[in-house]
């Protein structure tokens, strides 16, 4: 496991660009969670998704109704980043039977992330989305393209540091 950081140690051009993908995140992130959340939202699909606590107020669990309640539910978003459409189905299995074995994540995405998504990539997919389905992952293809666009709906609304860096 490596943190991410701005003087990557890596040196495969696929490795650097999934460091620096995960940087925007994690600045996103550190500045203003919100935002965070809607580029989360945009790239997933998944309006349900939850990032940080929810507040409730009288809210029943079991025979008892609490005055007040603060939860996270947690979720679990995994990236495979190549530089071309050219995903193996064994490591995409592999992926996704690992996701699907947290039990302590709600909310599981595989994101295959990549310069362009051909349309004989998604037929050729289509057991791993079968398989992704069937064990409770949701399985998202995503161009850096469409990954940037994600980052710019919010652009207003994060620092003109961060927007800087997003440009």
């Amino acid at each position: 496991m490596a943190e991410l950081t701005l003087f990557t140690k890596y040196t495969t051009l696929e490795n650097r660009v999934t460091n620096y993908c995960g940087l925007m995140l994690k600045l996103m992130y550190e500045e203003r969670p919100t935002s965070f959340a809607e580029v989360m939202h945009e790239i997933t699909g998944n309006e349900d998704l939850l990032v940080g606590p929810r507040f409730l107020q009288q809210t029943r669990q079991g025979h008892s109704v609490p005055d007040l309640t603060i939860d996270q539910n947690s979720f679990r978003i995994v990236f495979e980043v190549k530089l071309s459409d050219w995903f193996t189905s064994s490591q995409i299995t592999a992926h996704i039977e690992g996701l699907a074995a947290q039990n302590d994540a709600e909310h599981k995405t595989l994101i295959l992330l990549t310069n362009e998504v051909k349309p004989a990539t998604k037929t050729n997919l289509a057991d791993a989305y079968e398989l992704a389905a069937d064990r409770g992952v949701e399985l998202q293809t995503l161009t850096f393209f469409q990954f940037l666009n994600s980052l710019k709906t919010v652009r207003s609304r994060y620092s003109d540091a961060l927007g800087t860096t997003v440009d």
